[in-house]
């Protein structure tokens, strides 16, 4: 159907904070020193395989808190973080317990 109007893609909070301060793409790409084709795909809302370091600059460059421009990034980020940190070790007990081992080999 002719007459149906497309849906203007979702864009990101990087495209709205940067339009709110009446930059160009040209000058954000200045100031965080990132190319065009990233600018554009991360306004896209394309931040599925973005680096945590991209955002940090573009953030930066806006003199926002990531957090605010790249919301999904950052949780994504702390999850990750979360699952590759290993659960507290109690040094303590290990040591105990490998006493404990000594000794009792000790004894037999």
């Amino acid at each position: 159907m002719l007459g149906a109007a497309m849906a203007e893609p979702e864009r990101s909070a990087l495209y709205w904070i940067r339009r709110s301060r009446g930059w160009s793409v040209a000058r954000l790409m200045r100031a965080s020193g990132l190319p065009e084709t990233t600018v554009r795909r991360l306004e896209a809302g394309a931040t599925r395989d973005a680096r945590l370091g991209v955002c940090v600059r573009l953030a930066l460059a806006l003199g926002e808190d990531v957090s605010a421009v790249f919301p999904e990034v950052v949780v994504r980020e702390r999850q990750a973080l979360a699952e590759d940190t290993p659960a507290p070790v109690d040094l303590r007990a290990e040591a105990e317990t490998a006493v404990e081992r000594l000794l009792d080999g000790a004894a037999r």
